[in-house]
């Protein structure tokens, strides 16, 4: 069964419907993935803009350390007692909301 007056339905839309759906299309995939990831960019920059020597971090590779110095893009950061690591600032993934906590204090037994 088709529209009244034998055409299909397919036929009896406007010219422009398709390049709506594009648009729309377009739209939808820039709000679910485009806008987050710009999203987690811009907060991952305010975390590494704002780190201070003291601060408890942990890295991309799940290393946890204390920020003992910055210099340009590089961190150094002590991973344990007497041992400490130049990585890139922006290998630092998570900052601790608690920096109080000091590599140093922490005993690992043997």
């Amino acid at each position: 069964m088709g529209v009244a007056g034998g055409g299909s339905l397919a036929t009896s839309l406007h010219p422009v419907m398709p390049a709506v759906v594009l648009l729309v299309t377009i739209g939808l995939m820039w709000f679910l993935l485009v806008r987050p990831q710009r999203q987690r960019v811009r907060h991952h920059r305010a975390l590494i803009d704002a780190l201070e020597v003291g601060d408890h971090i942990t890295t991309a590779g799940g290393i946890h350390g204390t920020v003992i110095g910055l210099d340009g893009d590089d961190a150094v950061v002590r991973i344990a007692r007497n041992v400490e690591i130049t990585m890139l600032r922006a290998a630092i993934a998570h900052r601790a909301a608690n920096t109080a906590v000091i590599a140093d204090e922490i005993v690992l037994e043997s």
